[in-house]
């Protein structure tokens, strides 16, 4: 450092230096406010279009509703021993026989573990079926709702869905029942009209629908 230099950053013209450098420091900060701004609006902007892009709305007759979460659950019947992990964490663990699957229990089944972002990594299933064999298996949920749209049932008049109401996170219900694992969905859909016209609290369907199944 220069004799001249060395009495500027330690005489009273430090004060220069200092306000210099505060300045350079205040445009920087006016400069990175401006430029979040413009990214936040740039995101707003994004976010937007790819709402508009997934609204519900119907193609060709099928009812396309997307979905970029949804709720979870697993459940075991017919096995001895059950345990799947979804997510990095116990979806269920049983280390006592379940009962058997019924109607009543499938027409059920619902989602529980709620606002998962489309999707983990695979679940992975290990469970002793009923004669006692070991199983097991990943199933990637991902790839059976690989378009991310809703599943319905037959029973759904598409003409009557009420598309602009909200359509809440649908249920993924992963079940083990004794050598087969199904995959089912259960999503709730408004509609126009109550089912049952003396019934107002009836416009809406939640019907649990089949989305994957395999023997093992």
């Amino acid at each position: 450092m220069s004799k001249r230099s060395h009495e500027i950053w330690n005489s009273g013209d430090t004060d220069v230096i200092d306000t210099r450098s505060k300045s350079l420091g205040n445009m920087r900060i006016v400069c990175a406010f401006t430029a979040s701004l413009f990214m936040t609006s740039i995101g707003a902007s994004a976010m937007a279009e790819e709402h508009s892009e997934r609204e519900a709305r119907i193609v060709n007759g099928e009812l396309k509703v997307p979905f970029s979460s949804h709720n979870f659950s697993a459940r075991c019947y017919d096995t001895l021993k059950c345990e799947v992990i979804y997510g990095r964490r116990y979806a269920a663990k049983f280390d006592k026989p379940s009962p058997p699957l019924t109607e009543a229990i499938r027409r059920s089944l619902d989602g529980s573990w709620g606002g998962i972002a489309n999707f983990p990594p695979a679940a992975r299933v290990s469970w002793v079926a009923k004669d006692g064999t070991p199983l097991e298996a990943n199933v990637d949920v991902g790839e059976i709702f690989e378009d991310q749209y809703i599943l319905y049932g037959p029973e759904l008049d598409v003409s009557d869905v009420a598309l602009d109401r909200h359509f809440p996170d649908p249920g993924i219900i992963l079940v083990v029942d004794n050598r087969t694992i199904s995959v089912y969905m259960r999503a709730m859909v408004f509609l126009r009209h109550p089912i049952v016209p003396s019934n107002p609290y009836s416009d809406m369907r939640h019907d649990v629908v089949l989305a994957f199944t395999r023997n093992f």
